[in-house]
C-alpha cells in the first residue's frame, strides 16, 4: 500500500556572513550556477573518470580546489553543467562519497559554492533538491535554506518494505524503476537487513525529527538513473557521526551493491571517536568492511572480486599501506577482512572492529578485533594472497583467483653471474611481493638479509683447508638489526622446485643468507616468491646497512662435479729416471651441505665415487736395475679429499676461487730387479694439488664462465730434470631427474 506525504519540516537557516567580492569570474574561481542544458554525449570506454580527469586539472592548477569539488559533485548527479573536457566514466560497481566530503568542507565554502551544492544535501524528492538540477543565484548570498519544505509526490511515488522498515521511493516517470525498487525490496527483506543487522547487531538511526527525512521514520532509499553512482549519505546537518542516513541508488546496479550502501546506513549509526566516519580516519574501513559486506551477505555474486587488483595498487612503486584510501585501494582492502573472517570463521571480528570505533582509531579498532593482532595475522595474511592451489583457501572459500600485482608485485626471470636489488624499503602495513623464476644455466641462488640484518661488506679472511683467504677480497658482512628496532618486519620464501606440486615455505626474518642450489633434484628452483611484510601500524623500515636485501644467482656448479685428473710426475738424474702416474678417469666432488644450511662464504665438496690408478716404472742409467709397480683404488673408499669454491666474494682476486686437494693416502708397492730381488714402497701423493699449487706457484684458480674446473700446472716450477705435472678438468653436474 502506498503512503502519501506532504511534508512541512521545520527549515533550516544556515547565515553566512562574508565579503562581497567583485570583478568577473574566472576559470580558476566556482562556475556560475545558471544550468545550460547540453546534449548527451557519447563517452569513450578508455575515457578516464571524471574524478580523474578533474583532479589533473586541480593538479595542474587549472582550477582551485572549490571549483574541483563542484564539478565533481555535477559528474556525480549528471549536472549538465559539468564542461565537457571533465565528462568521463564512472565506475557504478563502486560508489560515491563526493556528498560526505561536500558536508566535510561545506562551513569552509565560499558563499556562492554553497549555494551550488545546497541542492544536493537533500534527497532527491523535495523540492528545490538536485533532481532535476536547481538553478541557484550567483554573487553575494547571506542566507542559505535547505529545501525540504515539499515532497514532489506528483513526480515521486513509493512503497515500504514488508519486512523490514525501508521506504522505496522511485520516479513515476520511469516504469522501470519500480521493478527496480521491488527487486531491491526482496533483496533487503530477504537477506540484507537481517543478515548485516544481525551480523553488526545494529540497525541504521531511526530519522524521525530528521529534516528531509522522507516524512517517516523509516529508513530511506531513492532509485534514480540521473546519479553515476549509488551512494549512502548521512543527514547534513549533522551529518560526519552517529547520525541516521538514506541510499540513492542507480537502477542499473545489482543487489550486492544495495548491501554495500546499507553497511555504510550502518556504519554511520556509530560514534566514531577520532574523526568523522566519513571522509577522514575511518574512510578506508568503512569501504573496506561495505565490500567486505557485499561477499557477506551474496558469497555467490563475487563483484567485489573486481576490486581485489586494487588493493596491490598505489600511484608509486611502493606497495600501498592497508590504509590507504585513493577511491580504489579501499574497495580491494576488503579481501583483509574476507580473509580474517573466513580463517577464523567469525564475522563477528567485523563488528568488533567497528565496535573499537567508539574508542580508537581505525588501525588499531582493527589490530583488535583480529585474533592476536596484526603481528600475529599479517605476515599470514601476506602468503595466503599468493599462495597457490591446491592450497589456496581463497579459491576454496570463494572461487577467488586474484593474485597481488602492479605495485605490490615485481616479477622476472634471473640469469646467472648477477646480483639483484630486492627491496629495501617496506612502509607500515604494507606487503611486497617479489617473484622470480630462472634460467636454465642458473645454479646456485643466494638470498642475503639486507633488512634485519645490516648487510655491509668486509675483507675475506677465512680458512679453505690449509689455504688462508686474507687477499683484500670483500665479501658481505652481517649484523643483526636489534629486534626492537625491526618488531613487525618479516621476510618469507614461497618457493617451488621442480617436479613438486606442492609449494614451501620458509621464514627468513632470522636468516643472514639462504642459498639453494639448483644442480640437487630437491632444491631445483623452478620459482621463487619473496614476502616482505611489516605488520606495525606505525613504523616503516630501510636498510641499515650499505645493502639492502639481495639475490645472487649464479653458474658455479654445487651438487656435484665430475671429471678426470691425473698426476704425470717424472724425474731424471745420473742414476736413473722414473715415472710415476697417477690416474683418476672418473671421479665426483659432492657438496657436504644442502639447503637451507649450505654455508657463506664458499661451498664444500668431498669425493664420493671414482676409480684411482697409479703405476710406477723405474729404470736405471746402465739398464742393470729396473723397477715396477702398479695399484688402483675405489675413490669412494680411499680418498681423502676436500674442494672450495668461494662464491660470496663481492669483489677482488678471490672472486669465484676454488681450491683443495685429493689424496687415496695409499702407498704403491714397487719390484725392484737389480743385483739382487727386492721391493719398496712409494709414499702417496695427492692426484689433485689445487691448494699447494697455489701456494706454491702464488697461483689463484678461479671458476670461468660456465662453472668448469680446470688446470694445468707443474708443482716443480718448471725444473729441467723432473716435473710434476697436475691436470685436471672437472664439470658441474646435474642431480639424476634434473634439467
Amino acid at each position: 500500500m502506498y503512503r502519501r506525504y506532504i511534508l512541512f519540516a521545520p527549515l533550516l537557516f544556515i547565515v553566512l556572513i562574508f565579503s562581497s567580492c567583485s570583478g568577473d569570474k574566472t576559470e580558476e574561481q566556482v562556475p556560475s550556477a545558471q544550468v545550460t542544458p547540453s546534449p548527451a554525449a557519447t563517452i569513450n570506454p578508455d575515457t578516464p573518470k571524471s574524478s580523474t580527469l578533474i583532479d589533473s586539472a586541480l593538479e595542474k592548477g587549472e582550477i582551485d580546489y572549490e571549483t574541483a569539488l563542484v564539478y565533481k559533485v555535477y559528474a556525480q548527479f549528471s549536472d549538465p553543467r559539468l564542461p565537457e573536457i571533465y565528462r568521463g566514466n564512472a565506475d557504478r560497481n563502486t560508489d560515491s562519497h563526493i556528498i560526505d566530503q561536500v558536508q566535510a568542507d561545506f562551513p569552509t565554502l565560499s558563499a556562492d559554492a554553497q549555494a551550488l551544492v545546497i541542492p544536493y544535501l537533500v534527497p532527491p524528492i523535495y523540492e528545490g533538491s538536485w533532481a532535476p538540477p536547481a538553478s541557484g543565484g550567483s554573487g553575494a548570498v547571506t542566507t542559505i535554506k535547505l529545501p525540504c519544505d515539499q515532497v514532489k509526490l506528483d513526480e515521486w511515488d513509493s512503497k515500504t518494505a514488508m519486512h523490514s522498515p525501508v521506504r522505496f521511493w522511485w520516479l513515476k516517470s520511469r516504469p522501470e524503476d519500480e521493478a527496480a525498487a521491488n527487486r531491491y525490496m526482496t533483496a533487503m527483506d530477504d537477506e540484507i537487513w537481517p543478515k548485516l543487522t544481525t551480523v553488526m547487531s545494529r540497525t541504521p538511526l531511526a530519522d524521525e525529527g530528521v529534516q528531509c527525512n522522507g516524512g517517516s521514520p523509516d529508513f530511506d532509499i531513492y532509485i534514480t538513473s540521473q546519479i553515476a553512482r549509488s551512494y549512502a549519505a548521512s543527514y547534513y546537518p549533522p551529518g560526519c557521526r552517529e547520525t541516521p542516513s538514506y541510499i540513492v541508488m542507480n537502477p542499473a546496479v545489482n543487489d550486492a551493491i544495495l548491501a554495500h550502501e546499507f553497511m555504510h546506513a550502518i556504519q554511520w549509526s556509530y560514534n566514531t571517536s577520532a574523526d568523522c566516519m566519513y571522509p577522514g580516519e575511518y574512510a578506508w574501513l568503512a569501504e573496506a568492511t561495505a565490500s567486505w559486506a557485499q561477499n557477506y551477505v551474496y558469497p555467490d555474486s563475487n563483484e567485489e572480486h573486481g576490486y581485489v587488483p586494487w588493493f596491490y595498487n598505489s600511484a608509486s612503486s611502493n606497495p600501498p599501506p592497508l590504509d590507504l584510501k585513493n577511491d580504489q585501494h579501499e574497495y580491494g582492502a576488503h579481501i583483509f577482512f574476507f580473509y580474517l573472517t573466513n580463517l577464523f570463521n567469525n564475522p563477528g571480528i567485523v563488528k568488533t572492529a567497528w565496535d573499537n570505533t567508539t574508542s580508537m582509531k581505525s588501525l588499531p579498532a582493527v589490530d583488535k578485533a583480529a585474533p592476536g593482532g596484526f603481528d600475529t595475522v599479517w605476515g599470514d595474511f601476506a602468503v595466503e594472497n599468493i599462495v597457490e592451489p591446491p592450497f589456496d583457501e581463497y579459491q576454496i572459500w570463494d572461487q577467488l583467483n586474484q593474485k597481488p600485482e602492479g605495485s605490490s608485485l615485481v616479477t622476472g626471470e634471473l640469469s646467472p653471474n648477477n646480483t639483484y636489488l630486492l627491496t629495501d624499503e617496506i612502509n607500515s602495513l604494507t606487503i611486497k611481493y617479489e617473484w622470480y623464476t630462472f634460467s636454465e644455466d642458473s645454479r646456485l641462488v643466494t638470498f642475503f638479509n639486507g633488512l634485519t640484518y645490516q648487510l655491509d661488506e668486509e675483507p675475506i679472511d677465512v680458512q679453505m683447508g690449509i689455504v688462508t683467504v686474507n687477499d683484500g677480497s670483500n665479501i658481505y658482512k652481517f649484523t643483526k638489526v636489534p629486534p626492537e628496532d625491526t618488531q613487525g618486519l618479516k621476510i618469507q620464501a614461497y618457493f617451488r622446485i621442480q617436479g613438486d606440486p606442492e609449494w614451501q615455505l620458509e621464514d627468513w626474518t632470522d636468516k643472514e643468507h639462504v642459498s639453494f642450489c639448483r644442480d640437487a633434484s630437491s632444491e631445483r628452483l623452478t620459482d621463487l616468491i619473496v614476502i616482505t611484510s611489516n605488520s606495525s601500524q606505525e613504523y616503516g623500515y630501510l636498510k641499515r646497512g650499505t645493502h639492502g636485501p639481495l639475490l645472487q644467482v649464479s653458474d658455479l656448479g654445487c651438487w656435484r662435479y665430475g671429471g678426470d685428473a691425473k698426476l704425470n710426475s717424472t724425474g731424471a738424474g745420473e742414476g736413473g729416471r722414473y715415472i710415476d702416474e697417477q690416474t683418476v678417469p672418473y671421479a665426483a666432488f659432492e657438496r657436504t651441505d644442502a639447503h637451507p644450511d649450505i654455508p657463506y662464504p664458499f661451498l664444500h665438496f668431498k669425493v664420493v665415487e671414482g676409480q684411482w690408478d697409479r703405476s710406477y716404472d723405474y729404470k736405471s742409467t746402465d739398464g742393470d736395475c729396473v723397477g715396477n709397480g702398479t695399484t688402483s683404488a675405489n675413490l669412494a673408499d680411499r680418498s681423502s679429499s676436500d674442494l672450495f669454491i668461494i662464491y660470496g666474494v663481492v669483489d677482488g682476486s678471490s672472486y669465484r676461487r676454488y681450491s683443495g686437494n685429493a689424496n687415496t693416502n695409499q702407498d704403491i708397492m714397487v719390484d725392484f730387479h737389480c743385483d739382487e730381488e727386492t721391493s719398496g714402497s712409494i709414499f702417496a701423493q695427492a692426484w689433485f694439488y689445487a691448494d699447494v699449487l697455489g701456494e706454491f706457484l702464488e697461483k689463484e684458480y678461479t671458476v670461468p664462465t660456465g662453472g668448469v674446473l680446470e688446470g694445468r700446472d707443474d708443482l716443480t716450477g718448471g725444473l729441467s730434470n723432473a716435473e710434476m705435472l697436475y691436470t685436471w678438468h672437472f664439470e658441474p653436474l646435474f642431480e639424476s631427474g634434473g634439467s
